[in-house]
């Protein structure tokens, strides 16, 4: 299911429910964007159906885009080094729902809830990562290792992300691709789908039943 699938959706199914919802929010159709002060950050964690976008880069950017009702209900909280970015509460958006990020290194990634996550221009030493709960990310850089737990149905594209090593888990239906060029240590379980780019010198993988893990083609 693509993004802008899931985004109609799950406005359609809160749609339904918003009228039985005393405290239901729905979107005015009427686009706005906020910037948000925060301190620094080197992780993120984000939920219930947020789009977010993030790019490395010299300086900490908070922006949050969509619904001009809906906007100012986002939360953008930093809680020791993590960002955690929510939406409380029964909403219905009309516009789509952006939050968008820039910060200067980026070391751990936590997307629940149906969102979906786009990160450009990774770099650095390592990259944590855990998808649940039907979330899809996309990552593009280098690093020299990507430790990923991909579960619930969830999809993790990283072909576009050059890694030492890789170690990745895939779980509950889900789908991984990843770029591993010296190292890759792989499980797929639970019908889900491991396949990687690279020709890693260190390669272990393991699949049970419907599950696989094999070379991108």
């Amino acid at each position: 299911m693509s993004p802008t699938t899931r985004t109609v959706t799950i406005s359609l199914l809160g749609l339904a429910l918003c009228p039985w919802l005393a405290a239901c929010t729905r979107g005015s159709g009427v686009h706005a964007t906020e910037t948000r002060s925060t301190p620094g950050f080197t992780a993120i964690d984000v939920g219930n159906a947020i789009a977010l976008e993030v790019e490395v880069g010299p300086a900490t950017r908070v922006e949050v885009e969509g619904d001009d009702n809906v906007v100012p209900k986002v939360r953008t909280e930093v809680e020791g080094d993590t960002l955690r970015l929510a939406l409380p509460g029964s909403v219905v958006t009309s516009l789509p729902l952006t939050v968008h990020v820039t910060t200067p290194a980026l070391h751990e990634l936590d997307a629940s809830g149906a969102s979906t996550v786009d990160v450009r221009g990774l770099t650095g030493e390592r990259l944590d990562v855990e998808l649940d709960g039907a979330s899809t990310a996309r990552l593009q850089g280098e690093l020299g290792a990507l430790d990923a737990d991909v579960s619930g149905a969830s999809t993790l594209r990283a072909a576009e992300l050059a890694a030492r090593a890789v170690d990745v888990e895939a779980g509950g239906a889900s789908t991984a691709e990843v770029h591993a060029t010296e190292s890759l240590d792989a499980d797929a379980s639970g019908a889900s789908t491991v396949r990687y780019h690279g020709q890693p010198a260190t390669l272990h993988r393991n699949a049970s039943g419907a599950s696989k893990v094999e070379p991108a083609s």
